[in-house]
């Protein structure tokens, strides 16, 4: 199992357009072979920072993933913004 932990930081300035890419990026996430979790939820204190959780049963679930996310509109979106993931396998 490949698990992904992490924030990113979502400009405000960037956020209209960011969150409903974000929104879509997610329902099509949970909906791909090989996802176990994929939870984004905004940081209670700082609204610009959002925590990731992510895990897929495999490598390649994880990889196909990453593909496909950058593919999405949250990918082109999201291009810039500062991600800070730590990635393990269990």
């Amino acid at each position: 199992m490949i698990e992904l932990k992490g924030t990113i930081i979502i400009p405000r300035a960037a956020y209209v357009e960011a969150e409903e890419a974000l929104q879509e990026h997610i329902m099509a996430t949970r909906l791909e072979a090989g996802n176990i979790v994929f939870e984004v939820e905004q940081d209670a204190k700082d609204p610009e920072i959002f925590h990731v959780f992510e895990q897929f049963i495999d490598q390649q679930s994880f990889e196909l993933h990453q593909d496909l996310g950058a593919k999405r509109r949250w990918g082109i979106v999201s291009k810039d913004f500062k991600r800070d993931f730590h990635i393990v396998e269990i």
